[in-house]
């Protein structure tokens, strides 16, 4: 609608000449050494050889209340459905990447053995720095994304991916 007054959350409407200059400058960046002996173990087993759809569900600071966070979720399980449902996409595995656990439980109700996360322990009371840049370079490393709106973290994640996977912003 009109012309965008931001570069934030274009995703795939960005104009190709900032893609081309933001995926060098994020081409740059590479893992510490603590997130990559992280993420080569957890590639190694569930994204070689694989097609991975990264989704990244933000329910901490979206929805308060336990029927807010359920309507979002329920947003999500109606798209892995229709992924589920669809046999071009029988082989695919699900990286999960979300603040609360209810996510993680109620999409591996749908999605089964298929899902993956990077499991650990949030603390809430600290800024958890390492989890964060491993959630956010495996989402990098996933063929497309599905993610919740207005979220710089998956934004991010698709800048480190070089601005190339297809995208799904729920809700949009």
């Amino acid at each position: 609608k009109g012309r965008p007054t931001t570069l934030s959350y274009l995703y795939d409407r960005t104009p190709q000449y900032f893609c081309d200059i933001y995926a060098k400058y994020f081409a740059r960046l590479q893992p510490s050494k603590k997130v990559n002996d992280l993420l080569i173990p957890f590639i190694e087993k569930h994204f070689i050889n694989s097609y991975v759809v990264g989704i990244h569900i933000r329910l901490g600071d979206r929805a308060e209340t336990e029927k807010a966070k359920n309507r979002v979720l329920h947003k999500f399980k109606g798209i892995v459905k229709k992924y589920m449902e669809n046999p071009n996409c029988e082989n695919y595995k699900y990286f999960i990447s979300c603040d609360e656990e209810l996510g993680y439980t109620t999409l591996k109700k749908v999605l089964g053995d298929r899902m993956c996360h990077y499991e650990h322990t949030y603390d809430a009371s600290q800024c958890d720095e390492i989890t964060a840049m491993v959630c956010i370079y495996l989402l990098s490393k996933c063929n497309e994304l599905i993610c919740a709106p207005g979220s710089t973290f998956s934004e991010i994640a698709w800048f480190f991916g070089g601005c190339k996977q297809p995208i799904t912003i729920i809700g949009e």
